[in-house]
């Protein structure tokens, strides 16, 4: 058997706010050309915290390099 390296991952948490759910698609193409692969993705449910509720969290991952390299995909600030 041969010992293989485990290889260190960077990850990246987007949350899409329920209105925003229809860029779905635009969203997760742009994240895969910048090398985020989905890993899960997970819905909220309505609290008094989160009041609009389902909306939809997602986990990416992408081998991490080791280098800092800039993300063309802005990160989320709930907005998009």
């Amino acid at each position: 058997m041969v010992a293989r390296e485990a290889v260190p991952w960077q990850y990246r948490v987007v949350t899409f706010k329920n209105p925003e759910v229809g860029h779905l698609q635009a969203r997760l193409d742009a994240l895969g050309a910048a090398g985020w692969e989905l890993v899960t993705l997970s819905t909220t449910v309505k609290t008094w915290l989160n009041v609009t509720g389902n909306d939809l969290v997602a986990v990416f991952k992408r081998p991490a390099s080791g280098e800092i390299v800039p993300d063309p995909v802005p990160e989320s600030d709930g907005t998009f």
